[in-house]
């Protein structure tokens, strides 16, 4: 866990070092997840917006667990994640 955060953080310092291009290849899509992931811990708020909205704009897969994954839980009371939120129509 610990190695693969350290990486993830290494590979993605900010969600502004991607320009407009975004990745592409389903391991690059799932790292978009992971990046938002490791700067939620980290308490790098505005990062993990911005890789949870690069994410979302690829429709990448762990945009489904954003509602319940512990990890992203500092983000929680952000109006950015509860705008994300409200766009995915996940259930009550």
């Amino acid at each position: 866990m610990v190695s693969g955060l350290i990486h993830t953080i290494v590979w993605s310092k900010s969600s502004s070092d991607i320009e407009e291009g975004l990745p592409d290849g389903e391991l690059a899509i799932e790292m978009l997840g992971r990046s938002a992931n490791a700067h939620a811990m980290l308490g790098n708020t505005d990062d993990a917006i911005g890789w949870l909205k690069k994410a979302y704009s690829v429709r990448a897969f762990c945009m489904t667990d954003m509602k319940t994954d512990h990890r992203l839980d500092s983000l929680r009371t952000d109006q950015r994640f509860q705008a994300l939120l409200r766009s995915l129509h996940f259930p009550e």
